[in-house]
């Protein structure tokens, strides 16, 4: 919890790039780049999982930083060891797991059914487009992850121009909604899934990253609504 807007502006921008990593870390394979953001994030993700204090948090901050310890220091081969984890989880066979939200959550576990139009829909309402970067759905947990942390660097740029905070306010909520609505109703379940192929694979980066995610999303649903309460009594324009 924040105490002063600073606090809730570094807050935030600590959520912003986690949720731009989750996003790249489920969109594609990793390259050179990203390699050297998980370096970089992981101290960020252990500190969040020592946090949250849970045995599972504490599994997906092991599993995670295992992983990345066990990595060589030749950057050729530490590529073709996530690429080939990435390959084996949500790429190759009928087991591959799908990240899509219409396959969850429709009737006909079908992609592009009722699930991907609401998302779409709540998209074009916030004014969001998609990265030319990606070439997933809509309801892809990439680009879900990606709405998030479009809808976060929002509040940071409401808060900064509120002076009463009822536009960061409107934007904190929206971000609660889509959790709700969405992201939290499937992705831990996939997630799950994830996590349970990642050990009979022998994926420790994405057991790991998987675990954490899922632990982040309900512990940052919880941590909204926490705010969203506190703002209705002090507005987060308030300093």
């Amino acid at each position: 919890m924040y105490e002063t807007k600073d606090e809730l502006v570094s807050i935030l921008k600590g959520r912003s790039a986690i949720y731009e990593f989750l996003s790249r870390a489920f969109l594609k394979p990793a390259d050179s780049s990203f390699l050297t953001w998980t370096h970089e994030i992981e101290p960020i993700l252990n500190s969040i999982c020592l946090e949250l204090d849970s045995e599972r948090a504490l599994k997906g901050a092991n599993e995670f930083g295992r992983a990345i310890a066990s990595l060589s220091q030749a950057e050729e081969d530490n590529l073709l060891e996530l690429q080939r984890q990435f390959t084996r989880l949500f790429r190759i066979g009928k087991n591959a797991v799908c990240l899509n939200e219409s396959a969850y959550r429709s009737a006909s576990r079908l992609l592009k059914q009722e699930p991907w139009a609401k998302v779409r829909a709540f998209y074009r309402s916030s004014g969001f487009q998609i990265s030319e970067d990606s070439h997933e759905l809509e309801d892809h947990a990439a680009v879900e992850l990606a709405f998030m942390q479009c809808l976060t660097e929002k509040t940071l740029a409401a808060s900064d121009a509120s002076e009463d905070g009822d536009a960061s306010l409107a934007w904190l909520q929206k971000q609660i909604e889509f959790l709700e609505g969405h992201l939290n109703a499937w992705l831990p379940g996939a997630l799950d899934k994830v996590a349970e192929k990642g050990e009979i694979t022998n994926a420790p980066f994405y057991l790991g990253l998987s675990i954490i995610t899922k632990e982040f999303l309900q512990y940052d649903e919880e941590l909204l609504g926490a705010w969203t309460d506190r703002s209705m009594q002090s507005p987060l324009g308030d300093s």
